[in-house]
């Protein structure tokens, strides 16, 4: 069996996100929408370390398509080793060409039912669905969730006015914020539920046809001013 792990610093959130994975092993049982997790690997902080690191240990997927026809921004990375190490490469993005119709309708069926199964079956609300929350199987045709939100309250934090300095640090901050939904800025009488990440996905699915961003600006601010404005 091939395997796939994700390495992180956060903690709390990289556990939250296996016990979801392996909490929807009752309505997912063969693994056809959701990345089925094997393992969780606590690993103790070391001198210089920031934090200690867990290891979230999944099954591969398989290649990944969405990466060749939506840009995941400047925060996405792929490794290439060079000698015995793995360093970091960013590659600029350029699209393979028009998504095909049919290769569309079938993400979107299969990304819709991803939620479906989130927000039905589990009662959860991602809260950050964007093309890195997703992958696709072009020769199996499954499309699956591989990365999950933090959830109601993704940007809380990160939109108050300590927080912002931080976010709007962030590398690949505006990408983030274009696909948020107007009530997660908190500026909107309606608080964030599932239709939040069914607009999330709104945003995906006009990114993948027109290929470019849903809102633009020279600053992660101009880019919620259009979220908010459009």
């Amino acid at each position: 069996i091939d395997l796939v792990a994700r390495i992180s610093h956060h903690a709390l959130r990289e556990e939250r996100a296996f016990h979801i994975c392996n909490s929807i092993k009752s309505v997912d049982p063969d693994g056809h929408h959701i990345i089925r997790p094997l393992d969780l690997v606590r690993l103790t902080a070391q001198p210089g370390d920031k934090a200690p690191i867990v290891v979230c240990i999944f099954e591969h997927p398989g290649p990944n398509y969405l990466p060749r026809i939506v840009d995941h921004g400047p925060a996405w990375y792929k490794a290439r080793k060079v000698g015995d190490k793995l360093e970091a490469v960013r590659y600029d993005f350029k699209p393979d060409g028009p998504v095909p119709l049919q290769t569309f309708l079938d993400f979107a069926i299969g990304a819709t039912e991803c939620l479906e199964i989130l927000h039905h079956g589990q009662r959860i609300v991602h809260g950050e669905i964007r093309a890195d929350a997703f992958h696709m199987n072009l020769e199996t045709g499954e499309v699956k969730l591989i990365n999950f939100g933090s959830g109601l309250r993704t940007f809380e934090h990160g939109l108050t006015s300590t927080g912002w300095s931080a976010l709007s640090k962030e590398i690949g901050a505006k990408n983030k914020l274009s696909y948020m939904s107007p009530e997660q800025t908190g500026r909107m009488p309606a608080e964030p539920d599932s239709r939040t990440d069914i607009y999330s996905l709104g945003i995906l699915f006009w990114t993948m046809l027109t290929q470019q961003a849903a809102f633009d600006g020279e600053t992660p601010m101009d880019i919620i001013q259009g979220v908010l404005g459009r």
